[in-house]
């Protein structure tokens, strides 16, 4: 049995999302991605599989989180600039 992981999975997935989100999957070194979660090699690889397995990981939290979000805002015709919260909901509704 392994040591438990001395890292919280989600965060590690923002932060790979982060690196994904400015070089790209190509652009994206292990290297560059080690450093970002502030693990090494093993870890990364025991946690998440391989750098693919990783992207489709930290794509999937995207998918569940900001951008469902997002889309429900864009969805909403009364959310629009300063008038919406980040979950994308309009603050007139919120008030309600």
């Amino acid at each position: 049995m392994g040591r438990p992981r001395s890292f919280h999975i989600d965060r590690a997935l923002d932060r790979a999302l982060v690196v994904f989100w400015r070089k790209g999957y190509e652009g994206a070194s292990l290297s560059d991605l080690t450093k970002a979660l502030g693990v090494n090699r093993p870890s990364l690889y025991a946690a998440f599989g391989d750098k693919e397995a990783l992207f489709r990981k930290a794509l999937d939290r995207y998918l569940k989180g900001p951008a469902v979000s997002r889309r429900h805002g864009m969805a909403d015709p009364s959310c629009s600039g300063s008038r919406c919260d980040r979950s994308g909901s309009s603050l007139s509704e919120r008030s309600r």
